[in-house]
């Protein structure tokens, strides 16, 4: 809560709302209060071929992995970031936009 002084134009904070509004944005912090998604054991398998393709740096086998895996997020949101940087912002939104879908997919 801010109060003006009219005297100096000065703003004083009250330092109670201070602590609150710290303590508020603490407890926004505590992963319990987070959405943690269980990924099933086919989707681990899935992320782990994800990661010898990202270790290997090919393109090709990013696309080539997203056409066959097409609901592996980290693989979409990488392929989105290589369609950005290749001017290809079209074709990036529309990964992106599908990676949201999945995530509100799960989460219902």
């Amino acid at each position: 809560k801010a109060n003006k002084n009219n005297n100096n134009n000065s703003i004083l904070i009250d330092e109670h709302d201070s602590n609150k509004q710290y303590a508020d944005y603490l407890d926004c912090m505590d992963p319990k209060r987070w959405y943690t998604f269980l990924e099933s054991d086919t989707y681990k398998k899935d992320i782990q071929d994800y990661r010898r393709i990202q270790e290997s740096g090919d393109a090709n086998a990013l696309a080539l992995f997203v056409a066959h895996h097409p609901f592996v997020t980290e693989a979409l949101l990488q392929l989105a970031n290589l369609c950005y940087l290749t001017n290809q912002s079209q074709e990036g939104l529309s990964l992106i936009k599908r990676t949201l879908w999945i995530f509100e997919s799960v989460s219902l």
